[in-house]
């Protein structure tokens, strides 16, 4: 199975609220990986894991849809579907309808339209996957969203009709699903550019494309879900995951997101996917082109920037630390 691609997001040692919209298939140096929408590798044991134990702590706390057509839902299932083997036909194959998931062991069974007819698979799976999303999703490592939008007193108004959200970046699917774009970028700094064409930014990523941008943020686990609220009995301060202690063994992880777009221009849609990985602060901080880049970018963030990634707390150390040698 292919290994994780390496990215990092960081360019002009800036840190940048911006679209940062690219062709999906640049080249970033990671060979085919970089063309595809779902990257499946090695680690995808972790994903899976993590979707499962989401799914068992409360399904509709990570998964929910809001005025979702059926139409919009069977284009979404069926793009998904012949993508996956179109990227992995070593993975997935489809007969009669049926999609066989040999990495996951995960059979899925659609009718003509792509509703969901019957899920079957080799693990135990505790919660009933009821949805044909929600079935797709647990072969895929991405988290999925749905942006639609409709014309109304002759403007167009989009909102989020569909999460699938298992590797939060502390933010919750409950306090987005239905909203627009400018609603739902409000609370980050610097966003004001963008939103002032949130309009046309929606338009761009449902009528072009497809598209790959990256964000970046500071974390002290390597845990994928950081959903504002921790799962009961959890402690909230250890499961929000930064906590910066320079003597720990890794201080801290660099966690990238690669999002990717894809336009559905009949339907007035567009999925979302949100891929997440990890570089450790050590492999930041060895690398000179990579340490250099992070330093003078968190020295070009806002003190509201700062608050927003989660570095105010500790800046001054996180500085010291990457500016030390081993």
């Amino acid at each position: 199975m292919n290994k994780q691609p390496l990215y990092f997001p960081i360019e002009r040692g800036l840190y940048e609220v911006a679209p940062g919209l690219r062709p999906l298939g640049h080249d970033f140096g990671n060979g085919s990986m970089d063309k595809k929408i779902f990257q499946i590798t090695d680690e995808f044991p972790i994903y899976r894991k993590n979707m499962l134990d989401c799914r068992e702590e409360r399904l509709n706390k990570y998964f929910i849809t809001l005025n979702l057509s059926d139409k919009r839902a069977q284009t979404l299932t069926k793009f998904i579907v012949l993508r996956l083997v179109e990227e992995y036909p070593e993975l997935f194959s489809l007969e009669n309808n049926i999609l066989y998931c040999s990495h996951t062991g995960d059979t899925i069974e659609f009718d003509q339209n792509f509703n969901l007819k019957r899920f079957s698979s080799l693990e135990l799976i505790k919660t009933p996957v009821t949805h044909p999303i929600d079935a797709l999703s647990l072969q895929v490592p991405e988290d999925l969203a749905l942006v639609c939008r409709e014309e109304k007193d002759n403007a167009m108004i989009d909102h989020l009709a569909m999460l699938h959200l298992c590797s939060s970046s502390h933010w919750a699917a409950e306090d987005k699903i239905g909203r627009n774009f400018f609603d739902i970028h409000t609370i980050i700094p610097g966003i004001d550019k963008i939103n002032r064409v949130a309009e046309k930014m929606v338009e761009t990523i449902i009528l072009k494309g497809p598209f790959v941008r990256f964000i970046w943020s500071f974390v002290t686990d390597k845990r994928l879900n950081h959903h504002p609220i921790a799962p009961e009995g959890m402690n909230q301060v250890i499961w929000t995951g930064r906590t910066f202690n320079e003597f720990q063994y890794i201080p801290f992880y660099f966690r990238i997101e690669r999002q990717t777009t894809f336009g559905f221009a009949e339907d007035q849609s567009s999925l979302f996917t949100i891929g997440v990985s990890f570089l450790t602060g050590h492999e930041v901080r060895n690398d000179p082109h990579m340490r250099d880049q992070l330093i003078s970018a968190l020295l070009s963030m806002t003190p509201e920037s700062r608050a927003y990634k989660g570095v105010e707390g500790c800046f001054d150390q996180l500085l010291k630390w990457l500016q030390s040698s081993e």
